[in-house]
Parts: C-alpha cells; structure tokens; sequence
C-alpha cells in the first residue's frame, strides 16, 4: 500500500511537471510562429535592409546602446533602489512594520519591489531588442537569445527553489520563473511588433499627438485582451466550494465564512488544478494570521497581471525610443502615473483594504499594478531629472548595484528564505515521523543562532514541533508501554523541559521581537498541556501548568528593568479568566515569601508589578457596575471537545488572592510618586472589586492626614469609605476645609481636588454653617489664584450657594464690609464652625467684577441677580487653559465703541496742551 501510493504521488508530481513544460514549450512555439509569419509577411528585400536604420525608432538613450556605451543611468539607480530596499526588507527591514509584507490586502515598503524589477525589465526590452536589430542581428538570433535567457532564469529559480526538495514536493512557480514568463512573452511580442513602430516624432509636433502611444499599439492590444482573460478567470471562473469571485484568504477571514482552501478563489485554484497543491507554495502570508491553505503568490493567474505590469513598463521604454527631447519623455512619463494612479486608486476605493479590486501583492491584483506602476514612473521621473537633465546626482552609490541585479539577488536569497523553508521541511518531517526527533534538538539549537531571523524563524517551527508532541500525547507515559517506548517517552519530556526553560530564558531579551515569538511560543505551550496533560491526575480533573507562568512572571517583575513595554504585550493574555486566576495566585504566592523573608523589593520590582495588576481588570461587586453570576467567562485553555475538563471560576477564592497582593503592597516602603500612584490605583480599581474595602481604611486616613498633594489624591478613597462603606470619620469636612489653601490653585491635582469637592459639597443635609465656610475661603482664596483657578471657584460657590439657598445673604455686601479689616470672617481659622463665614458677605466677588479679563468679571457677576436653575458642571472647565480664555475673548466681536485715548483730541494726531503737537502743528504750517 505504502508503495502504490508512494509511486502515485511520484506520478501526480511527474504529470505536474510535465503540464507545465507544455505550457512553457507551447508559449516558445507560439512565439516563434508569430515571428515566422511576420517574415513571410514582411518579405525582406535588399532595399528595407539598406534602409533599416530609418525603419527604427532612435535609440540614443538606450538601457545599453550598441553604438554608444551610454547607459540610461536613472534607470540604473531605480534599479539599485530596489535591490538595496529588497536586502533591506530581507534582512528584517530594521524592525519597522512598513518594510514587512502585507498580511493579504494592503501596500507596504515590501510589497513595491518585486513589482518595481517587473517594470524595469520592459523599460529596458525594447531597448535592448532594437539594438540588437541595429547591429544587423538575424530576429532567429535574437529570439534564440530570448529563448536561452527565459529558460535561464526559469532554471536558475527552480533550483533556488528546490534545494533541500525531493522532487515529489518540488515549487514549480517562483519568483525568477514569474520574470522568465514575463520576459518571454513580453520580448517576443517587442521583436514581433518593433517594425510597425515606422512613426518618428517630428521636431515641433504637437504634444497631444501621443505618438509614443501609437507606435505602441500592439502591446495595448495585448494588455486588453490580457486583462480580459484574468478579469473573467478571476470573476467568472466557478470554485467548489467557495463563492465566485472571492478574493479573500479563506480561513478565519470574515468570522471564518470560508474554508481555509478557499485562498484566493480562482487563482488559488487554478494552481492547484494544474500544477497540484504539492508544488505550490504551502506557506503563505495569510496561513499563520488566517489559518488559510497553501496559496504560491507567483502562480499562474498572477503572472498575467504580471505581463501586463512588465508591457507597461514596454511602454515606458518606447516613450524613451520615440522622443528624444527629455522633456517629452518627462511629460509623458508623469501623464501616465496620474492616470495609473487615478485608475488604480478608484479600483481599490484609494484604500488599503477596499473596493472592488482591492491592492494585493499576493493575487497581484490589477490595482496593485496600477498603484505600483505609478509610484515606478514618478521615482524614474524624478532619477531622471536629477541624473540625465540636470546632472546633479550621478546616482552613487544605488548606480553600481543597479548593474548586477542577478548577483544581488542570489547571494541574498540563500541566507534567509532557503533556510527558513529548510526549518519548515525539518518541522514537517518531524512530525511525520517518530524516526526524526533528532531534527527537534537542531532546530533547539537554531535558537541560539546570532541571526535574529534565523531565531524567529525557529522558534515559530519548534513551537508547531512542540504542540504536536503534545497533541499527540507522545510524552504521555502509560502502564502498557514497552521499556524503549518508555525511554523515548523520557527522553522527549525532557527535550520538553530543555525547550520550556530555554523560551523562559530567551522571553527576558532586551529585542522585542524574541521577546514577543517566545512569549507566543511559552502560552501556546500552556494552552495545550492544559488541554493534554503530560502527567494524567487519579481524578482526571483540569490542569494548569503553573510553573510557566511563574517563569514568565519573574521576568515581568524585573528588579532592575523597566517592563513596561513586555507588560502590554502579556495583557492580552491576562484578560482571559483562567490565566488571570493563575496569576494572582502566583503573584499571591510570590509576595507572602518575601513578606516572610521580610524582603523589601526595589521601586522597579514594585513599579512592573502595579503595571501588571494595572491590566488586570477585576469584576466591581460595588457600585453600579456590579458583577453579574450568570455572566460567561473567557477562557484561554479551553476546547471544543464537551468530555475534556474545563477551568471552573471561584470567584471568591480570586478575589481573595485580589486583596491579600494589594494588601501586601501598600504595606511596602513606597516613594513618594509610587506612593500617589497606589492611591489613585486603589480607590478607582480595588475598592469596588474586593470584599472587605474597610481593610483600606489606614492606609487611605494615614494619606488624607499627611496634607498636601498626598491628602488631595486620597480625597476619593475615603470618601468612598465614608459614603459607601460606612466609615465612621466625624472630621471629615473640617480635614477638607482645611485643604483650601492658595497652593491647591496651583497643584497639579487641581482639577481633579475641585471635582471631588464638589461631589462632596453636593449633600443639601451639610450644615449651613459648613456650607457658608466653603463658599468664603473659596471666594477668598480667589483674589490671589490664577485667571484658570478662578472660574473653577466661582462655579464651585455657586453651584454650593444654589444648594443651599439660605446663603444668599451673603450676596448682599454691607457697607461695614467693604474693607478686610472689617470682615468679621477669621481666615486663620482652622475649624469651620468657629470661622464666622455665615456673618460675612461675598465681597470678594463684588471685587473680581472688575478683574483684568472680562471673562472674569461677567462670571462673577452671578451674585447681582437671581442664581441659576441648575447647577453648573464643572466638568466642562476643570482643564481649561489661559491660552483657550484669552482665544475666546479674541473671537468675540465688539459691537460698542472702544476708547483709544485718555484725552480727547482737539487737532490733527494731537490732545488739548499738549507740547509736541502743537510743535507738528507748527511745522506743517512753515512748510506750507
């Protein structure tokens, strides 16, 4: 059985082989009998040859000009462009996420080179092919010499393709074999149509005369009914079991709609019908995002779009051979890029992922070599006119690249691509067969390799290795086991462990990118030994292997080194209920030894640990927002299968671990910024989550008696102690009186302190004496605060005032008040009910009616008539700014008179006795 299908498959891939062949051999037979009838039409006399020069257009400014050596080298430096940004994006594109490949829909950095070298090789077909006619060379000769170049290419990228595949596996398309089908039918269709160019420009011709265009007629003809065979092959061209026309990547695209085989729709299909999925590319861009099938980006149906990109950049090469002033050249390279750009943009809606036709490298779709077309002619333009019109540049160092682009491309291509596919075929064989365990150790050691991609290569394929040892349950030790499966089971767990610790070392690198593969790799690890557990329990019940996140958290809670960063990346993880039960209970755990140990831990060892709890987001079981029982939990190690155990939540004990941490960190000897960290933390966070708020209350009353900035912030904590959890503190609001001080107008919590005083004024049970206290050290406060503090104020006394109506007395300013001395109210009073504001008035704020900024001074103007029917929020102005107060005093229009002068003027540019005017008067009448 086994060798019936063995010599199947080696026949499936033989038929593969062979239908790609013919497909090849029947595009060089088509070629040469078009070549052959348009001899037999042509009909070659002795006259047409003696003549020929004239025949052709002039090439004085060739790619490589048989009569002069001169290069076009503009095109050489876009061609260098390239390669640099392809060793660029090759080597990891220096971590930026522009230089990576577009997941599927989309256009990065990336996605412009291959596209670029398509183009560049049609500019210079026409050149070359024409030169090569000019030195009398036989059309047999030069398509000889097409023929041989194609079947180089397609040869030399088969075996860049094939090494390390047996032919059974062998990748048919690739990137060199996409230039040799683009080359070959592009040149044959240039030397079978360069006689029908007869059309030279004549000097003076107009410029809508377009007789690059024209002379290029044959190619447009061909991009038509190009574009009309891909159209309808992609649109109309029915697929078993996906919809038509579908361009998406199957998989998990579109709340996974469509089966993984789906990629690509028609195009995808088509490869796998002619060349077999077993010689298509099996690992695409889309696979490990969407979980798609295997899809080669350089299949059939895409390398039609790709002839059509390479006979436009044809078309670029005849404008070059059709005139000769660059400036025609110029125009008309730059008229064909906005057109591209228009078209191309209205196919794809001008979006990254939309419209009819969206931009994608992988279909290479017809907007994508629209787009990609227009960004080639606009930098050629711009080369161009730097290093051939203007000679400013020239074009070094991209210009010496540019020359040897083959060579560029193969010493590249060998120390990334091939030896990532390599690890995949390692990976694949691995988990074909027990007999290949030995690749695990080597791939083990490839990520320890100095290349960073290299590393994240083989991380991502011992991760697959890995979870398949475990899905498998080949670590799974059983009382039926044989002595040798019983070693080899031994010898695998221990590989297990060697690989666990050796991703716990590695998640601790300073590079983010190894940091973020092995954090992956670590929680898919945890993912599946949860759900196939290595050691079997008597009860069968849920496992959770603990200890790798007990590894991962002690590199979070570095003592040295700021995690912040390494921190978000884990939150992702934290937000599922059974990893965040986990946690606390390891970081429950962790605290109560260092408190037994009597350990105090560095301010960075404290600051990663508040960011980790930052993320960890409790249900409330107070307030509003409380938690719902009924309400479903997201868990991480779960699995369709009903019989495998499954996390069960005790909320309870979670919260338990929730309060014991925090309970443990306030405890600790805290820095002052940590310190003011911890109390805005605890009162918006913890206090509604946990049980027992009342275990808070030292920590919140030590605060709020400290004074200053700390009491300011630990104002909501206790009010929420008071309010809500019943805290007996009788000297509350006399603690708050005296916290209004000039210095909270000019803290950095100011806005915040009136919030909350505001909340806390908001009671109409205060006392009228309280209230009356608060209205007068405010509105005292008020003449020596900033322009911004004192609208915050005044909003404040009155939204108290209209509270408590009783205090509209103090509105009325006696005529025994209207000096300091004679307000009966004592500043220096401490206690609110000994500071005799209900005897004073709100002269203050008769005073700053006549505040500097009218804003000001209208605002103030409240206490002169009735008090608003609602209260003001103060919300709205808390961050306002003196730059936005003076901004909206700029834009209001003045509708009276404005005074400019102290004294009224009683001659010309003069006032009444004044000296120097009348001096001016006098000498304009001498002059006169």
């Amino acid at each position: 059985m086994f060798v019936k299908t063995y010599y199947k498959k080696r026949y499936l891939s033989l038929i593969a082989i062979l239908y790609s062949s013919i497909f090849y051999l029947c595009l060089a037979v088509a070629s040469y009998l078009t070549i052959y009838g348009s001899r037999k039409f042509q009909e070659w006399k002795a006259n047409q040859k003696r003549n020929e020069n004239d025949a052709y257009p002039a090439a004085d400014s060739t790619c490589q000009n048989p009569q002069k050596t001169k290069r076009l080298a503009s095109l050489d430096t876009f061609r260098g462009l390239s390669i640099v940004v392809m060793i660029f994006v090759n080597g990891g594109g220096g971590g930026y996420w522009f230089f990576q490949h577009a997941t599927w829909d989309g256009l990065l950095v990336a996605d412009l080179v291959f596209p670029w070298f398509i183009w560049i090789m049609g500019v210079c077909i026409p050149m070359a092919i024409t030169g090569q006619l000019k030195r009398k060379e036989a059309e047999w000769t030069v398509f000889k010499g097409i023929l041989r170049r194609s079947a180089t290419l397609f040869f030399i990228g088969a075996c860049l393709g094939s090494r390390g595949q047996p032919i059974e596996t062998l990748r048919i398309p690739g990137v060199l074999q996409r230039f040799a089908v683009c080359y070959l039918f592009s040149a044959t269709l240039v030397l079978f149509s360069l006689r029908l160019m007869h059309q030279k420009e004549p000097e003076g011709a107009s410029v809508l005369k377009l007789t690059d265009v024209s002379n290029a007629w044959p190619h447009w003809v061909a991009i038509l009914v190009l574009l009309a065979i891909h159209t309808g092959l992609t649109f109309g061209l029915p697929v078993p079991g996906c919809p038509t026309g579908y361009l998406g990547p199957g998989g998990l695209h579109d709340n996974a709609s469509y089966p993984d085989f789906c990629i690509g729709g028609a195009t995808g299909y088509i490869d796998k019908i002619l060349l077999t999925e077993s010689h298509i590319y099996k690992f695409p861009t889309a696979r490990e995002v969407y979980k798609s099938g295997s899809f080669d980006p350089e299949g059939i149906l895409g390398s039609v779009t790709s002839i059509i990109q390479t006979l436009l950049g044809v078309q670029t090469g005849i404008t070059i051979l059709t005139f000769k002033d660059k400036k025609r050249r110029l125009a008309s390279w730059l008229s064909f890029a906005i057109l591209f750009g228009l078209l191309g943009g209205a196919l794809c809606n001008f979006t990254q992922f939309g419209g009819i036709i969206p931009v994608n490298k992988n279909l290479w779709s017809i907007s994508y070599v629209l787009v990609t077309t227009c960004f080639a002619l606009i930098i050629l333009s711009v080369f161009y006119l730097l290093i051939d019109v203007y000679n400013i540049w020239n074009g070094a160092p991209l210009v010496f690249p540019g020359k040897h682009v083959l060579q560029h491309y193969m010493m590249e291509r060998p120390n990334k691509k091939v030896l990532v596919e390599l690890m995949k075929k390692d990976a694949k064989e691995f988990k074909e067969s027990p007999k290949n365990a030995n690749k695990l150790l080597s791939m083990q050691q490839k990520t320890e390799d100095e290349d960073k991609h290299i590393v994240l290569a083989a991380i991502k394929q011992i991760q697959n290795m890995t979870v398949h040892l475990l899905k498998q349950g080949y670590m799974v030790k059983e009382k039926t086991d044989s002595e040798a499966e019983e070693k080899y089971k031994s010898w695998l767990l221990e590989r297990y462990r060697e690989i666990v610790d050796s991703r716990l070392k590695q998640v601790a690198s300073d590079d983010f990118d190894v940091f973020q593969a092995n954090l992956r790799c670590l929680m898919d690890f945890l993912r599946h030994e949860s759900l196939y557990p290595i050691h079997l329990s008597e009860d069968n019940g849920f496992h959770f292997p603990i200890d790798i996140i007990n590894g991962i958290l002690k590199v979070l809670l570095s003592t040295i080194e700021d995690k912040k960063e390494a921190i978000s990346r884990f939150q992702e993880f934290v937000e599922y209920e059974d990893v965040k039960h986990y946690v606390l209970k390891c970081l429950n755990d962790l605290l109560k030894d260092m408190t037994a140990e009597n350990y105090e831990p560095s301010e960075m060892f404290i600051k990663n640990l508040l960011g980790v709890l930052k993320f960890i987001h409790m249900r409330p079981i107070h307030g509003k927002k409380r938690h719902n029982e009924h309400e479903e939990f997201k868990l991480f190690c779960v699995d369709t299968d009903p019989a495998k155990p499954k996390f069960h939540m005790k909320m309870n004990q979670l919260r338990k671990y929730y309060t014991n941490i925090w309970l443990i960190i306030i405890k600790f000897n805290l820095s002052i910024s940590i310190y003011k960290n911890l109390l805005t933390l605890v009162s918006e966070e913890v206090l509604p989550a946990v049980d027992k708020p009342l275990l808070f209350a030292d920590f919140f009353l030590e605060a709020y008696d400290k004074g200053g900035p700390i009491s300011l912030l630990a104002l909501n904590g206790v009010f929420q102690l008071i309010h809500k959890f019943n805290l007996e503190y009788p000297d509350f609001y006399k603690k708050l009186y005296s916290l209004f001080v000039p210095d909270v107008f000019h803290a950095k919590y100011r806005a915040r302190f009136f919030f909350l005083a505001d909340i806390f004024m908001s009671s109409t049970y205060l006392s009228e004496y309280l209230a009356a206290a608060f209205v007068k050290r405010t509105s005292r406060l008020c003449l020596s605060a900033p322009p911004t503090g004192i609208r915050i104020a005044l909003q404040f006394i009155g939204n108290i005032m209209y509270r408590h109506p009783g205090l509209k007395k103090m509105m009325h300013c006696p005529e025994d008040q209207t000096e300091l001395g004679s307000d009966p109210y004592i500043m220096e009073e401490r206690d609110p009910a000994k500071c005799r504001a209900i005897e004073s008035s709100l002269w203050e704020v008769k005073t700053l009616q006549s505040h500097l900024i009218p804003k000001i001074a209208d605002e103030a103007k409240f206490i002169n008539k009735d008090l608003p029917k609602v209260e003001w929020f103060l919300g709205d102005i808390l961050e306002n700014t003196l730059e936005e107060i003076f901004e909206a005093e700029a834009k209001q229009s003045i509708t009276e008179k404005v005074p400019i002068s102290f004294e009224k003027p009683v001659g010309f540019r003069h006032s009444q006795n004044e000296c120097f005017g009348d001096c001016f008067s006098l000498l304009n009448v001498i002059k006169l």
